[in-house]
């Protein structure tokens, strides 16, 4: 799981002010075998702020919520080292 807000300023060519946001990504994942990984992820995110353009309210803030959840299939393999070695 990662969290984490964006705290934006003010545009001076457009005097726009994008509002504060913050978001949340997850994703659970179940080993099946060592290379199949079948999960789910998802995300939530919300402007908590709001947005506003030459003094004009744009946004309040809250108006903009997303919530999502999907699922996914991973896998992994081992790759052969490639590059320098040691020898």
């Amino acid at each position: 799981m990662a969290a984490g807000a964006t705290f934006n300023g003010t545009d001076d060519v457009t005097d726009y002010t994008t509002g504060t946001e913050c978001h949340v990504v997850w994703a659970v994942m179940k080993a099946i075998t060592k290379e199949f990984l079948p999960g789910v992820v998802g995300y939530y995110y919300d402007q908590i702020t709001g947005a506003a353009a030459r003094g004009w309210v744009i946004s309040r803030g809250v108006s903009q919520l997303w919530v999502g959840c999907w699922p996914i299939i991973s896998s992994s393999r081992e790759r052969p080292r490639q590059g320098l070695s040691r020898d």
